[in-house]
């Protein structure tokens, strides 16, 4: 794995720029969650299941109206 001297991120809405020189051990603990995500999705891809998580965000979600977390 080759180190980066800098990590941008640039927020096009405002122009806002966060910086970061990551370290190896910030690289690898990133990818470790990462793949953990990766496996997740690919066992609900072949479970056909996809289970619902509600937070505060569900009150700006388009989708709310046919979300199983709302029609009960």
């Amino acid at each position: 794995m080759v180190l980066p001297r800098l990590l941008q991120l640039i927020y096009l809405g405002d122009g806002k720029m966060v910086k970061s020189n990551p370290t190896m051990a910030e690289l690898e603990a990133t990818e470790k969650v990462l793949r953990r995500v990766a496996k997740d999705i690919f066992i609900s891809i072949e479970k056909e299941y996809w289970p619902t998580k509600t937070s505060r965000l569900c009150d700006w979600c388009y989708f709310k109206s046919i979300c199983p977390a709302h029609n009960s």
